[in-house]
């Protein structure tokens, strides 16, 4: 009898091992919840969809509002999710066609760069794994919806008006000759008075001590609130500051909670986000909100417009470093980007690892070649590595040769697809260390070609 009675038990704990997990319920065993309940102000989760205003309400916000339409702001409000306020106003008020890409907005997500896997499966969302940890929560490894970080939406948004490679946050925060006002010497007027010397489009990159970027969307007045509209702890900041970003945002994470919860199966082994693209409003103190809540290891505050949709407080505590830069103005038609040739790079390429993977095939190998130009004369050190994932490309290599003074050097190339990093050990190169440059891969028979270019305002 406690023979049967041991098999029937093993085989029972063998069954519960082996079987399978349906992926909605291993969906909940990974997911971490970072919206309580009792910690919200509504149980509602305000979902996105198309929104009809009256002609009152159109001839109001027309009478109160003053935005002019602006090509960066068209490509940064399509990343809101569809009804979002900030977008309807902007289309009224500017008589602009924009739509939302992605019906729930843009997610966040930590190391998020590459908009190719933002918008593969647009309007759809890309489920994928984290490919780094963040400070707070994001896990590599873990399945969330794919979306950018605050670094990735200014790469799309840079690359969108300037056709050119980003030139990463270093390089920006040391260009002091293109800053509006720093940190370093050039404080900035007061917050209130920033609007009267923005446009659109302008970015401030600060750091605390990580790394944000969010961009200047205009005031509340000039989407047509009113303090007749608004609550009244929301009337004294309508002629502060927005900016659009992405980031933590814990309404709308509840938003995207819902998806995971609610839409395609596919999504139910995504962990939750904790945010994404939306507007908030700057240089407000978090106390000056009436509604807190805390996300992951920060305290998100908020404001809520009439419609419901959460008005965030960007954060300004232990700002150790920041810039202004006026991106706005300088995306105009007559402020031209030139593109100045350093030096070209044929490359061989040799053995290589290649992953056929369902999601596309990486090849990843070694590569040679050898630079001949006027700053600099070298070949590429062993070592260097050329991946491939897709139709995307990058490099990361040493060369080793002469500068144009006749001195030996090193010279570090890291091309991530975009953004070209250069750093060397030569006094006569080193100024280009300091500029902003970018690179573009041509495919040749038997081979590849990358040209290195310095990017020049005119």
């Amino acid at each position: 009898m406690r023979l049967k009675r041991f098999l029937t038990l093993a085989l029972l704990a063998l069954l519960l091992v082996t079987a399978p997990v349906p992926p909605a319920t291993a969906a909940r065993l990974v997911r971490t919840t970072c919206l309580p309940a009792d910690q919200l102000a509504s149980a509602e989760v305000r979902l996105p969809g198309p929104v009809r205003l009256s002609a009152e309400e159109q001839a109001a916000i027309l009478a109160a509002g003053s935005l002019a339409a602006h090509p960066m702001l068209d490509q940064a409000l399509s990343l809101l999710e569809e009804g979002n306020p900030f977008l309807v106003r902007y289309n009224l008020i500017t008589d602009s066609r924009v739509t939302a890409r992605m019906p729930f907005g843009v997610p966040y997500l930590f190391g998020g760069q590459a908009a190719n896997h933002v918008f593969a499966k647009e309007p759809d969302y890309v489920v994928q794994q984290a490919g780094s940890n963040s400070p707070a929560y994001y896990r590599k490894g873990t399945w969330y919806l794919y979306g950018f970080d605050c670094v990735g939406l200014a790469k799309w948004l840079w690359k969108q008006n300037y056709q050119t490679a980003w030139p990463t946050v270093d390089l920006l925060l040391e260009s002091r000759a293109r800053q509006l006002w720093n940190s370093a010497g050039k404080p900035m007027p007061a917050w209130e008075e920033l609007p009267g010397l923005l446009t659109p489009g302008d970015m401030l990159i600060y750091r605390h001590p990580g790394t944000h970027v969010v961009f200047y969307a205009g005031t509340l007045r000039q989407y047509g609130y009113t303090e007749a509209e608004v609550d009244p702890a929301l009337a004294p900041w309508l002629d502060w500051p927005l900016v659009i970003h992405c980031g933590t945002n814990a309404g709308v994470a509840r938003r995207f909670a819902w998806l995971i919860e609610n839409g395609l199966s596919k999504y139910r082994i995504a962990a939750d986000t904790d945010g994404g693209v939306a507007v908030s409003l700057l240089g407000v103190d978090a106390v000056e909100a009436p509604y807190h809540i805390h996300q992951q290891n920060q305290d998100t505050s908020y404001f809520t417009l009439p419609d419901g949709t959460w008005l965030t407080v960007v954060p300004w505590k232990n700002i150790d470093r920041y810039a202004w830069f006026p991106l706005g103005s300088e995306v105009a038609p007559d402020r031209p980007v030139r593109r100045e040739e350093l030096f070209v790079l044929p490359l061989e390429e040799g053995l290589a690892t290649v992953v056929e993977s369902p999601r596309g095939a990486v090849r990843l190998g070694s590569c040679s070649g050898r630079v001949e130009s006027a700053d600099f004369t070298g070949e590429i050190l062993p070592g260097a590595q050329l991946a491939r994932v897709g139709e995307a490309a990058s490099l990361r290599c040493c060369l080793r040769g002469t500068d144009a003074g006749g001195d030996a050097c090193l010279v570090y190339l890291d091309w991530d697809g975009d953004a070209l990093t250069l750093r060397t050990d030569s006094p006569a190169l080193a100024p280009l260390e300091k500029e902003t440059l970018a690179a573009e891969l041509a495919e040749e028979d038997g081979g590849a070609t990358l040209r290195v270019f310095r990017l020049v305002q005119e």
